[in-house]
């Protein structure tokens, strides 16, 4: 009879260490299973932000390109030697300049609308809503200025962080993803 509770004890002390085993390894695999979300919905969102982003710097280059033609062609405009026609070619140059500033205006509200959509529906991101890679402020060809020559994009979801570098002058994006913690994730952002 007392070999039956020792051989009983031994097989339930087994079954606690097969137990034990099984739900350490399910665990890990739940885990790393909530880290592929986490990696996968910040993938996601940045490159949705990266997206975004590019189309916009992209838009507001080519209507800058456009506004220093214009203000040239103002100017030039002075220098035909038929007043009507440097007149009426005068305020139709204006005219194409007032349209394209509020082209950009209008450009830059969308961007920061589908910008904070994005922010409430789905992702985290440090951008502050009222800014964006460009200045509210005109140069003497009315376009508008770089704020800094790389635009930085922070993302981040679950323990992952990833860093857009957006480099103005080229168009080119550099993207970097890291895990980090808690205390690193809240700094960061």
């Amino acid at each position: 009879m007392n070999e039956k509770g020792s051989t009983t004890f031994l097989g339930i002390c087994l079954l606690m260490i097969f137990s034990y085993y099984g739900l350490t390894k399910l665990s890990s695999k739940i885990r790393k299973s909530k880290e592929l979300q986490h990696k996968q919905r910040v993938l996601l969102c940045s490159k949705e932000i990266n997206g975004l982003t590019s189309k916009y710097i992209s838009m507001i280059k080519d209507s800058n390109t456009t506004l220093k033609y214009l203000t040239i062609g103002k100017v030039a405009s002075l220098l035909i030697p038929f007043p009507g026609i440097n007149l009426a070619t005068k305020n139709g140059v204006r005219a194409a300049i007032k349209l394209t500033k509020a082209t950009q205006s209008f450009k830059r509200f969308l961007y920061k609308t589908r910008l904070s959509k994005i922010y409430i529906n789905r992702c985290k991101f440090n951008i502050k809503f009222s800014s964006t890679p460009f200045l509210k402020k005109r140069d003497h060809f009315n376009r508008l200025l770089i704020r800094k020559k790389t635009w930085v994009l922070k993302v981040t979801s679950g323990i992952f962080l990833i860093t857009s570098k957006f480099k103005l002058e080229t168009q080119r994006v550099r993207s970097s993803i890291k895990k980090v913690n808690l205390l690193q994730r809240f700094l960061l952002l």
